[in-house]
């Protein structure tokens, strides 16, 4: 019986081109200034950390080698890279959040403008900071600055629609919330009553009599 052996394909694969990444709308590039700003390094997790680098490579548009790409680089591996970007752009975002005014001094550097991508300008030979600065500062229109404000209950900076007060659904419930409790104090006491004594019955009986928190009385039947 003959045995017919498969010989695998030896053809050399061709090249794969690199992709360049996709570059940020103004819409995502300014939510990722928001997410940048807010980070806490120290509660990302490992994978997280390396997207979020690469989220910054994309958000600067650094494709090619120089300062930033260097710090990115080094960034991969410490953390400390980052920090002082971070402030930056923290900086940004909550002097726009607070409506107050601020300023920052940077270096000079080369600036390169390239029509036919999404983001024309960019800027070459600058630090990691001034990288931040100068792109962010650019996403800060006023239509921007609109959509960033400061939860008025947890305080956290946060991006979201024109005269938006709160960070989302759960700090705006408990406001809500909290207000009711201070405008109806009566009926928020007949309130946490009723539950008390709804959950003493449950633990110990429909025919516990509940006279008040910390003191009840039985009336069982012997």
């Amino acid at each position: 019986m003959a045995i017919e052996k498969r010989v695998r394909d030896r053809t050399p694969a061709k090249a794969l081109t690199p992709t360049p990444p996709r570059q940020l709308s103004e819409k995502e590039a300014l939510n990722m200034l928001v997410r940048f700003a807010t980070v806490d390094l120290d509660k990302v997790r490992p994978g997280e950390y390396l997207d979020l680098v690469d989220d910054v490579r994309r958000y600067l548009n650094v494709e090619g080698p120089g300062r930033v790409a260097d710090a990115l680089k080094r960034a991969e591996t410490d953390r400390q890279e980052l920090r002082a970007a971070i402030d930056v752009a923290r900086g940004l975002v909550e002097t726009i959040a607070d409506r107050r005014s601020g300023e920052w001094q940077h270096k000079a550097g080369m600036i390169r403008v390239d029509a036919s991508g999404a983001r024309p300008v960019t800027y070459q030979s600058v630090s990691l900071e001034d990288a931040i600065l100068m792109v962010g500062a650019d996403d800060l229109d006023e239509a921007a600055t609109e959509r960033i404000g400061r939860c008025r209950r947890c305080k956290q900076v946060f991006l979201g629609q024109k005269g938006q007060m709160f960070c989302g659904r759960k700090c705006a419930n408990a406001e809500t919330a909290r207000r009711y409790r201070e405008k109806h104090p009566a009926r928020r006491r007949a309130q946490a009553k009723r539950y008390y004594k709804g959950k003493i019955q449950k633990k110990h009986g429909p025919n516990v009599k509940v006279e008040n928190r910390g003191a009840r009385s039985t009336d069982t039947p012997e």
